[in-house]
């Protein structure tokens, strides 16, 4: 129940304005009579609470897809470890836009905040399919089993097979600087587009709201 109490020819919000996601603007209060029928409407302006989804969806998100690119720098001999981290993460965001999505309003269409978490998915789910690839072209690059004998009194260190070649190396190396670009190319293009999002939004509201009054006044 809205806590609400008349002023003057309109109706006034007494509760706190700001909520957790929204900022309560203006409430306008409109009277009519239609067919015999007096309509009593309620209108309610809200603005988004930027803040909050900046510190509680989007500091988040990104964390957990630079924490799955970090996997490109583990060992790579290592490939329980690099995968198992990066599937947690894909899981976790994956888990987190699907919390998100019920918390905010419901639409037809993509909205930005729906649009960030696919491309982080996106983002993470080929960091993924990377890792398979370099130990896939890894396990190729290793010789086939044998058995080496060597003299009681030999004391040189037989070379590790297991370990990655010069080309799995380059291979990891490009696709670490690959996924640099293109998380930092996704920031690029997020923060502008969010940015002006905001102040369109807000001029849009001013202006809307100050053919608002003027009507009001007439």
């Amino acid at each position: 129940m809205l806590p609400l109490t008349w002023e003057d020819d309109g109706v006034l919000f007494l509760g706190t304005r700001y909520l957790l996601e929204y900022y309560l603007r203006k409430e306008i209060y409109s009277s009519f009579v239609d067919h015999n029928t007096s309509i009593a409407g309620l209108e309610l302006w809200f603005k988004n609470q930027y803040r909050y989804y900046i510190g509680n969806v989007m500091l988040p998100s990104i964390m957990l897809v630079i924490l799955c690119y970090v996997t490109l720098y583990f060992d790579i001999n290592d490939f329980n470890d690099r995968i198992m981290v990066s599937l947690t993460s894909l899981l976790v965001l994956v888990t987190f836009f699907t919390d998100t999505s019920q918390s905010i309003p419901k639409t037809a269409y993509f909205k930005l905040i729906d649009v960030w978490f696919m491309s982080l998915m996106f983002e993470d789910f080929f960091v993924i399919l990377s890792i398979v690839y370099v130990e896939y072209v890894h396990r190729r690059t290793l010789p086939g089993s044998f058995i080496r004998v060597q003299p009681a009194d030999f004391k040189a260190e037989a070379p590790n097979p297991a370990a990655p070649s010069p080309d799995v190396k380059r291979l990891n190396r490009h696709l670490r600087t690959a996924f640099t670009c293109s998380l930092t190319l996704v920031l690029l293009i997020f923060i502008p587009i969010g940015s002006y999002s905001l102040n369109v939004n807000y001029h849009e509201m001013s202006n809307a709201e100050a053919e608002k009054e003027e009507e009001e006044e007439v």
